[in-house]
This record gives structure tokens, sequence and C-alpha cells, in this order.
């Protein structure tokens, strides 16, 4: 039996539907509903900030769940933090010196509350595809990482998936086995600890709730999605990703709805 389903957010449970980020889509809102209905926990792997998670958690779930945020590099349950492994000082000064030079729109570090520190390299593209910042989104690295000696993820934001995957290789030659690297929606490059991934939350729920491996299914689209589709049976995908990752998932999807119809129809032949 499936106890708990965990999704991904964007290109997953939300698209930008409505007025902002938190407006989900029928099917998400219809797919919440159903789990809530038939007992199944709801939980977020996500390589957003923890406030997205909640806010969404609050309007159409009303229970604070498990929550898996910065890819893997903090998780929060009953709306308190239970892991947390960010990158220290020295981490992030070897991964600016490696990032420096390279050419992407803009990056940002986050720390636990969200974004802190926002480095603009392309202004018109960087307001072309940012439509808010936090309000205490500070802008400028060097002027202002001397406040921290922490960060979350360090993500930085390309024009293209090209120049994000030329990005990924140079930053794979100057840090593997120094911090952890993946790629989110083709143009995003996350950068966080060593043994941080989205996978994370499957080793929560485990310890924390006591299910087993085939007890608890996942719902992603995007490369840095796999290290937790690819830990569980019950994996599904969204019919929009890679096909090459579809192929190591155990079924595709168009929303998040068909793949809670399909842990029903499981539970159903289970019971």
């Amino acid at each position: 039996m499936i106890k708990c389903i965990v999704c991904d957010l964007d290109g997953t449970l939300f698209y930008g539907f409505g007025n902002d980020i938190y407006d989900l889509s029928d099917e998400s809102v219809k797919a919440l509903e159903t789990m809530k209905e038939n007992g199944i926990r709801f939980a977020v792997s996500s390589g957003r900030q923890y406030p997205i998670a909640r806010e969404i958690m609050k309007k159409y779930v009303h229970v604070f769940g498990p929550s898996c945020n910065m890819t893997g590099s903090i998780i929060f349950d009953n709306d308190k933090i239970v892991r947390k492994n960010f990158m220290n000082r020295k981490e992030i000064d070897m991964v600016y010196k490696a990032i420096k030079d390279l050419d992407f729109g803009y990056f940002e570090c986050f720390k636990e509350d969200g974004v802190c520190i926002s480095e603009i390299r392309d202004h018109a593209f960087y307001h072309s595809i940012k439509d808010h910042e936090s309000k205490d989104t500070l802008f400028g690295f060097e002027e202002h990482i001397d406040r921290f000696t922490e960060l979350g993820k360090i993500m930085l934001v390309h024009k293209s998936a090209e120049e994000c995957r030329h990005n990924l290789e140079i930053i794979r030659s100057r840090l593997e086995g120094i911090v952890q690297f993946t790629i989110s929606t083709g143009r995003y490059l996350e950068i966080t600890r060593m043994g941080c991934d989205k996978k994370n939350i499957i080793a929560y729920l485990e310890e924390a709730y006591g299910y087993s491996n085939d007890e608890i299914a996942v719902v992603g689209d995007s490369e840095n999605d796999m290290a937790m589709l690819t830990g569980v049976k019950y994996s599904y995908i969204m019919s929009h990703a890679y096909d090459e990752l579809k192929k190591q998932c155990y079924r595709s999807v168009d929303n998040v709805l068909e793949a809670v119809k399909d842990v029903l129809e499981i539970n159903r032949k289970a019971a």
C-alpha cells in the first residue's frame, strides 16, 4: 500500500496558473484533495524555498507536512526544521571562485527563509523572467557575502539549456567531489553541499514515519528529481520530461492527479 506521495513543485504540481505561483491548476487541487480524502500523506521535495511549499500546504492541504527544500539541503516537518546540511563559508568561497568567470544570466544564493543574495550578469534577461524579488534580497555577491557563514544553495540561471549544460561540465571539472550539482528544468544549475539531493526526503520519511520503500510514490519532471525518482518503486514522471528520464521511471503522467489515481488503483489491488 502506498501511504505517501512526494511531489516536486515547478513543472509538476504547478506551472504558474492564476495570479501567482500559489494558484494551482484544477487537476493539482483535485490531486491534493484526493490524497487527503484517501488518507495518503502529501510531501514536497523541491529546489524552491520552504515558504513556497508552506503556502501551498496552508492554502490547499491545511497540514504542514514534510517538505524537503533547496534540492535536499533542508527538511521541514510540522513547520519546523528537522534536517539541515548547508555549505559552509569555505565551500561557498570555492564555488564562487569556480563560477565567477562563467557566462550566465544571473545567480542566486539561498538561506533558510529564501533568497539572500542575487548577482545579475545580464539585467535585461533577469528582468524579463523575474516577476519579483524577496523583500530582503541583497544585490551583489562580493559586497554582501561576509554577512553569511552558510548557504543552502547557489543557483545559476542561464539563457539556454545548451549554455547551462556547457557550464555544468566546467563546474564538474572544477568542483567534483567538493560540492553537489544538478540541472533543473533545463536552464537552472543548482549547487548544494555534498549529500544534498531530493532523495533525502525518502530517507526522512522512512526514518520518521516508518514507511518502507514501496509505500512511497514520487512525482517529478526534471533532472534534479531523478535522485528521488530512481529511489522508489513507484516513480511518476511528467509527460513533458526528456525521454531519457522517462525510461528510468515507473510511469509517465500528464499531471499529478493522474499519478494519484494510479496510486489509488495500486492500493485497491493490494487491499
